[in-house]
């Protein structure tokens, strides 16, 4: 990276510690523990201005130690206490300490630059799609959602390929029973739609999401379910949940939503980006509508409950991960090759929605998920370029 840029990181950086100080200030005298803060946002500063002065020779392990330093003061912004929700020291501190002010994805640009990123280190750095609800691929240029077909591994495929067979049988009688009774319509639709995935092999994890929307509706109509089908339903779903643990796909996306335990605002970060995403795809002509249906989907999902299942939240923080992934190296490979410009001006469009959407807490959040810690790189990387 050119000095003028890490200039330019660096004194934002200075710049937004200088705005924290000034907040905290007014507290200076009646806390020493935020005098202390204020000291030692003030000797980063410090740290900071001597990098500045010496650009030139700004080195990684520069870098490593003002992030050191850095977090040593949000652990110190964490420590303090007496201050109420509301009062503007407290929102600061936090800014400090959850990083909201960014100071750890400026480290991240700093970084990235020092150590001289090129668009193959992050096409090796980018996975492939991952076992998700949702997968994506750009073609001629479109970003749009590709089939996922069941798959069962050789050794499973007997057991696996029985098991959903039985399911899909009975699915038949459950959906007839069902019919039968003054259930309600979005009742009957939710396992309609479910046997419809079975019968089409549907990729894994919609099937899991469809079995898990199931269950939410029958719990939601209970009290309008006669005990004898309300027996059948139940236990259509508990068979249908047994038949996809026959099947490695399934067992490993469980796991890893088990791991992906996000707190609610988190989720919500999350679900906002998706909600940025779709709106600025809305227009776009380089999104297919089947990505419009994707992000709506998977937003829905995590919105029907206060609290919602951890595999709902690894569906939408996958949504998330795989369009970063298609879209970048779709883009990355279009420089290499020599693409129409058309595509690659048209990926850069869809890039710049995904920076827009990264900006307001998906970075942070997503990070939490395991396995999707390299998108904030990657992130950090686009954003450099588009400067």
């Amino acid at each position: 990276m050119k000095p003028d840029r890490l200039l330019k990181l660096l004194k934002e950086m200075d710049s937004r510690l200088s705005r924290l100080s000034v907040q905290l200030d007014n507290e200076r005298g009646s806390s020493k523990a935020v005098s202390t803060l204020i000291d030692d946002l003030r000797d980063i500063r410090t740290v900071i201005k001597r990098r500045i002065g010496k650009i030139a020779s700004v080195t990684t392990s520069d870098v490593d130690e003002l992030e050191r330093i850095i977090n040593d003061a949000r652990e110190a912004a964490a420590a303090i206490r007496g201050f109420s929700k509301g009062d503007p020291v407290f929102l600061t501190l936090e800014s400090i300490s959850s990083d909201k002010v960014g100071l750890l994805n400026l480290i991240a640009g700093l970084k990235i630059g020092l150590s001289l990123v090129t668009p193959d280190d992050v096409i090796s750095a980018t996975p492939g799609q991952k076992t998700a609800a949702f997968q994506f691929k750009v073609l001629d240029g479109i970003l749009t959602v590709v089939d996922q077909p069941l798959y069962a591994a050789e050794r499973e495929r007997d057991r696996a390929v029985a098991a959903l067979n039985d399911v899909i049988e009975y699915g038949d009688y459950v959906n007839e029973e069902l019919s039968k009774t003054n259930a309600s319509p979005r009742l009957r639709y939710e396992f309609q739609n479910l046997q419809g995935k079975l019968l089409a092999h549907n990729n894994i994890v919609q099937v899991g999401q469809s079995a898990n929307r199931c269950t939410v509706s029958v719990d939601a109509h209970s009290e309008e379910l006669s005990a004898p089908i309300s027996g059948i339903l139940i236990s259509h779903l508990r068979t249908v949940f047994d038949a996809l643990s026959q099947f490695e796909q399934w067992r490993a996306y469980c796991e890893d939503a088990a791991l992906a335990n996000l707190d609610v605002k988190s989720v919500r970060a999350l679900s906002e980006a998706v909600k940025s995403l779709g709106s600025q795809f809305k227009n776009e002509p380089a999104v297919d509508k089947s990505v419009l249906g994707a992000l709506d989907a998977v937003d829905r999902w995590v919105s029907e409950e206060a609290k919602p299942d951890n595999r709902d939240v690894l569906s939408l923080a996958r949504t998330l991960e795989n369009i970063w992934s298609a879209v970048t190296k779709a883009l990355l490979l279009a420089g290499k090759m020599a693409a129409k410009e058309s595509t690659k001006a048209a990926m850069v469009c869809v890039i710049t929605a995904l920076l827009v959407a990264g900006a307001n807490g998906m970075i942070p959040a997503i990070a939490k998920v395991p396995g999707a810690g390299w998108i904030e790189p990657v992130y950090n990387f686009f954003k450099l370029q588009s400067k």
